[in-house]
This record gives structure tokens, sequence and C-alpha cells, in this order.
């Protein structure tokens, strides 16, 4: 997502700038008598582990108490995924600093992209949409990345190339590349079952564990892993992953 991070520059007195919130996100700076946000991300990832084969009949037992069909994501859902995607996200960072027509163009792009296969190979086994009737309320879209050390990027897995079968040879490991759901909706317990019928697939396919990545300063999206029992890693630039191999990193 790092395309779509814009610097801001914040016009107010240096005192009046040091008194302002911080957002885990961006580096504040004080330079020709203005502030500035400059964009410096931390993205952590999470690990799941898919302990068994779910009962998917209960699953629909809980999408029917709450109205609510799942169903895999189709060629007809992507462009209207995009409204969605971009009601979902329009408060934030870094979508909400974009202007509405450029965050919508961010929405198109950033979809199309892990559609291309771009953020991976697609498991469209595993990727979902939740509906009322005929109207989408959310999707879960999981791509494959490759199988390195996931609190460490300097190992060479992490070059290796999907191959054009990955899915079907169980290549890599699967990650959530995007989960959102309708504003109206929110919190209603729509993403923890779009992400119970991935998981049911994804077992039925033979993986044992889903991955997901959360950027600093998004508390919901941090508390929504926790609550569904994701394991959070350290950050893979955090000091500690440059002590040896026989030290403890806890």
């Amino acid at each position: 997502m790092n395309r779509w991070y814009r610097s801001v520059t914040v016009d107010l007195p240096e005192g009046q700038f040091g008194q302002l919130p911080r957002h885990p996100a961006y580096e504040y700076a004080w330079w020709d008598g203005k502030g500035h946000l400059v964009p410096f991300p931390r993205l952590y990832h999470c690990r799941l582990t898919i302990d068994s084969i779910q009962d998917e009949s209960l699953l629909a037992s809980r999408c029917a108490d709450q109205g609510v069909r799942l169903r895999p994501v189709e060629d007809g859902d992507w462009l209207s995924l995009v409204d969605l995607f971009d009601a979902a996200f329009c408060e934030t960072v870094p979508f909400c600093t974009l202007e509405a027509a450029e965050r919508k163009d961010a929405a198109f792009e950033s979809l199309q992209q892990t559609r291309r296969g771009d953020d991976g190979p697609p498991v469209v086994e595993a990727s979902r949409v939740a509906l009322s009737g005929n109207d989408l309320l959310g999707a879960i879209l999981v791509t494959l990345i490759p199988p390195g050390d996931l609190e460490r990027f300097d190992e060479p897995q992490w070059l290796a190339t999907a191959p054009d079968d990955a899915v079907a040879r169980r290549w890599g490991r699967p990650h959530i590349t995007w989960i959102f759901v309708a504003p109206p909706v929110s919190r209603s317990g729509i993403g923890s079952l779009l992400l119970e019928g991935a998981v049911a697939a994804l077992g039925g396919m033979g993986y044992r564990e889903l991955v997901s990545t959360v950027c600093s300063g998004n508390v919901p999206s941090l508390l929504w892993h926790w609550r569904n029992r994701f394991e959070l890693l350290s950050w893979p630039g955090s000091p500690r992953s440059a002590q040896p191999d026989d030290l403890p990193r806890n």
C-alpha cells in the first residue's frame, strides 16, 4: 500500500504542532516553518493455526442466524467490491489522506492488483463474499506469499517465484490480502464469518496456517485479529531480528 501514502503538511505554530496526537504510520518533523507528517508505515504479520477441518454446517448455521450467506468470489463481483472497499477504508490510513476521486482509484487498483495476482497467486477456493439477499456486505481475498520467515526478510525464500500451479501444489502460505465489511454492518461479526469460511476452505485444501498483515496504528484491525486468535509476530525491522540466531528473540 506504500504508493497510496501521502506526506501531510500542517500549517501550525511549532508549539501546537508538537502537541498533535501521533499516528504510528508517520514520522513527525518540523522544517521551513511548518509541520510535516512523513509516511513511515510498519507492517506486522499475524499467524493463525488451522488446527483441523472445520464443520461447515456449524458455519452455515451461524450465517443463517445473522441472515448472511457466504459464497466464493465470482468474476462479476470485482467491480461491485470497489465501492464497498472505498466505504470500508475511507477513514483508514493511507486511504483517508486521499481525495475522493483518488481514493476510488486506489480502491479499484488495489483490488485489480489482487485479482491479477500481483499480491501473490489468488486462492479463489478460499476467497469469499458475504451477502444479504443480493447485497454485498463484505469480502475476504486470500493470496499466497512465499514461505519465508515472517519475522525476517533477509532469507532467500522471500525471493522465491510462485509456480504457475502454486495453489494446486500448495506452495507458500495463504495470506489475507484484504478483508473488509460495509460500514453499516461492521462490528457485527460478518468479518469473522468470512474468516471462518476461508479457514474452512483452506483446512480442506490441506493448509495448516493462515497469515495476515496489520499496519501499525490500525487498532480496529489489530483487535479483530487478536479476537480471532491470531498470533502477533515481531516487526521484521525490529532490532531483535539482528540478534544472533542462538539468542532468544522474545
